[in-house]
């Protein structure tokens, strides 16, 4: 098992150079390629830092009560700098930093989107891969024979059998990674791309955080943190999807 976050980085930059290989050959044109690159390091910038402001503002009731209840202030900033991040906090940063450049360069988003979209998926499933390893986002203790049991992670409980929710969600976002690129060949479904893949995966989102297992991600009410953010992207992934077809000519 990982247990370092420097390994888990190691899964988190196999994405990410994944990701900029598919921009690579999905882009034929120069001048496209240079600023789909452009654009996808500076949004991958942004998701970092969305994905780490998200992390502390939902656990930032724990961050305070850690933070009166100890003096190494050094060490702890230390810590959260390193470890914890939000996935909906990195979709966030990176659609905002995707219309900052737009917007910066002045270019057409329609020529843009569609054919980045996928590289959200594609780097969120080696995202969930270093989840499995080192044992976070892990899910609830189950008694069936598709399980994982940890033995040394430093953050799921050791000894018992859980679902692998991680492997669940990074097949799921392959899969749709699979779609969203093929949809990319076809001219009509370009404009669905970002809304399907809105609505995908909120849905999914939704639904597999009642099997997950870990507390940190924040409870209000009746759903979880992520389950309130799904539900607010799936309306706006529906929304979109009405926009687009109300467009288009009959």
């Amino acid at each position: 098992m990982f247990e370092n976050v420097s390994e888990y980085g190691l899964l988190g930059g196999t994405g990410f150079l994944c990701g900029f290989l598919y921009l690579l050959f999905r882009f034929r044109d120069k001048e496209k390629r240079e600023n789909a690159v452009y654009i996808y390091v500076f949004s991958a910038l942004f998701a970092m830092l969305f994905a780490k402001l998200l992390y502390l503002l939902v656990n930032l009731k724990d961050i305070i009560d850690v933070i009166k209840a100890t003096s190494q202030y050094k060490a702890l900033a230390f810590v959260l700098i390193r470890g914890g991040f939000v996935f909906y906090g990195g979709l966030i940063g990176a659609l905002t930093g995707f219309y900052v450049m737009i917007r910066y360069f002045g270019l057409k988003s329609e020529e843009y989107m569609p054919l980045m979209v996928p590289c959200i998926p594609l780097v969120h499933g080696f995202g969930r891969i270093g989840c499995h390893l080192v044992g976070c986002c892990y899910g609830r203790i189950t008694s069936s024979h598709f399980a994982i049991t940890y033995t040394d992670s430093l953050y799921a409980p050791n000894g018992v059998n859980l679902i692998p929710v991680q492997i669940i969600e990074a097949v799921f976002v392959f899969i749709l990674f699979i779609i969203l690129f093929v949809m990319g060949f076809k001219e009509r479904l370009k404009g669905f791309i970002l809304p399907v893949y809105l609505v995908s995966y909120s849905l999914f989102r939704f639904v597999i955080e009642y099997f997950r297992g870990d507390e940190l991600r924040g409870i209000w009410g009746p759903f979880s943190t992520s389950q309130w953010i799904s539900i607010a992207v799936f309306a706006l992934g529906a929304f979109l999807i009405i926009r687009h077809i109300s467009k288009r000519p009959v």
